[in-house]
């Protein structure tokens, strides 16, 4: 019985060393065919078909892959493709990225030379997009933003420039419109309201003057009045002091 046992035992070792050896040498094949699959060129991509890899690579696989199954092939050919796929993408996000910046970069540039021509004055609100153009297209600054992939072009920042224009010119307008409809008041109106004995084309001039007109009229009447005061009992209040 004991050498029964003894016998089991090294028919169950040697098993285990066998069969360590075979995923031993699985993985050494598998490592293999990741690194054959590395050195391939750009023709093995994130969407190449497994069947169309293995029949290009079947040679190869033989040579330097020895004992590997299909199985394996497919789970390391699968890996490899998601490993592609995670590259792309990270790829794709910086290429998106270093495209936006030089968008950016491009749309400010241009920016500027239409500040600089607005300041100059050789873009109003009278300025046409066709005639700008003739001149805007020779510069470097305009063959770059009509280069972009994404944003505005040139005519939508010149047209950008165009609405700040005519916002300014609008707010200088009413600015100018309310000014001219303040009353014109006249330096002596204080004194046509406070004397009895006011001339006939004073009477009408006071006639025409609007509600506002004589609440202003009158406020300057009453500060004139006080400062007159002061300075009246000024003296007074002095010699009561002393």
């Amino acid at each position: 019985q004991d050498l029964e046992y003894w016998f089991e035992d090294w028919l169950r070792q040697r098993d285990r060393r066998e069969k360590e050896k075979r995923k031993e040498k699985q993985r050494g094949a598998a490592e293999e065919f990741r690194k054959l699959l590395e050195e391939q060129g750009p023709w093995l991509t994130s969407v190449t078909e497994w069947r169309k890899a293995q029949a290009r690579l079947q040679g190869e696989i033989q040579a330097r892959c020895e004992g590997l199954d299909k199985l394996a092939c497919l789970d390391v050919f699968q890996a490899h493709v998601r490993a592609l796929e995670r590259k792309e993408d990270e790829e794709r996000a910086q290429r998106r990225e270093a495209e936006r910046k030089e968008d950016r970069a491009a749309r400010d540039a241009f920016h500027r030379v239409l500040a600089a021509d607005r300041k100059a004055g050789k873009i109003d609100a009278r300025t046409r997009w066709k005639d700008y153009r003739k001149t805007a297209e020779k510069s470097e600054e305009y063959a770059a933003v009509e280069g972009t992939k994404r944003g505005p072009r040139a005519r939508e920042l010149f047209e950008d420039v165009l609405d700040d224009v005519d916002a300014e010119e609008s707010s200088t307008d009413k600015q100018t419109e309310s000014e001219a409809r303040l009353p014109i008041i006249p330096a002596n109106a204080h004194n046509i309201m406070s004397t009895p004995t006011a001339s006939p084309t004073e009477l009408r001039l006071v006639e025409s003057w609007s509600g506002s007109t004589l609440a202003i009229i009158l406020s300057v009447s009453i500060v004139s009045r006080i400062s007159a005061c002061s300075v009246v009992e000024a003296p007074g209040i002095n010699a009561a002091i002393s």
